[in-house]
């Protein structure tokens, strides 16, 4: 942790850097605003044909402000695809990562700012899309916006963890696109970036619940647009804390595992 606060003005550079990379590019730009409206659209039309076949009354305004919120939770945590384990999965396929390994800078700490500085658009567009949310479906109180808080900073911890799970693919597995992208499907069916928890029937979605995945998505728009019980929102939390520290943890040493392996025989 010293060694990360030591080095913040060089990983201020390394932002800086990747971020004027990118935007010498500004049709990259025009293709991913271009991505995200043309996924919206579409999966608001999906939802508009539902509400209007279904018996059950959905209200479409809140669907509209709840997806603007998951999916930028999504987004503005870095569990979208897990891009960056797949870029670091790269590095570690291709051999790069010895570029990394031999600067005098924390490993992890380095790739994740130089993704940063290469994904800045995403963030930005995350912050517009929450106020987005926000303003179609006003929170209930200021105790809201206070557990999306606390709920976005585990989401972002959880993400963290599933990045580093699909990079560590990258010391043990020759082709390891495959099981990432079972992966990343996992995650936008049981996140609730298709379907929000509150479809899946009960003890299903009771099951998916005590799992890490609505954490990166469903769990902070959740309690971000409902006023929920002291209850509920502990029983959350503390479902969201122990997978947020527990995957942390067990990632974190496997990646130190995985590299020492890595640096003393290679792949």
């Amino acid at each position: 942790m010293k060694k990360i606060f030591h080095n913040i003005p060089l990983f201020w550079k390394v932002i800086k850097f990747n971020f004027l990379k990118v935007i010498a590019y500004p049709w990259e730009w025009v293709a991913f605003f271009a991505q995200r409206i043309i996924f919206y659209l579409l999966l608001l039309i999906f939802w508009f044909a539902v509400a209007q076949s279904s018996t059950h009354s959905i209200n479409f305004r809140s669907l509209v402000a709840y997806f603007l919120i998951a999916s930028s939770v999504r987004e503005i945590t870095f569990a979208y695809h897990t891009k960056m384990g797949r870029d670091t999965m790269r590095y570690i396929q291709y051999g790069d990562l010895n570029n990394y390994l031999i600067k005098p800078v924390p490993t992890i700490p380095f790739l994740f700012f130089s993704y940063i500085g290469q994904n800045w658009m995403p963030i930005v567009y995350s912050i517009f899309a929450i106020a987005a949310g926000v303003i179609i479906l006003p929170p209930t109180s200021i105790i809201n916006i206070i557990e999306f808080i606390a709920f976005l900073i585990l989401a972002f911890m959880v993400s963290i963890s599933f990045n580093l799970f699909v990079a560590i693919l990258g010391f043990h597995m020759i082709e390891a696109n495959g099981l990432r992208n079972a992966f990343n499907h996992t995650i936008e069916i049981f996140s609730g970036i298709l379907i929000p928890m509150t479809f899946f029937p009960g003890i299903f979605r009771t099951i998916v619940m005590h799992s890490p995945f609505p954490i990166v998505a469903f769990t902070p728009a959740y309690v971000l647009q409902n006023s929920l019980k002291f209850g509920e929102v502990f029983s959350l939390f503390a479902v969201s804390l122990v997978w947020a520290i527990g995957l942390l943890f067990l990632m974190i040493r496997w990646w130190k595992w995985s590299l020492r392996k890595y640096e003393g025989v290679g792949i």
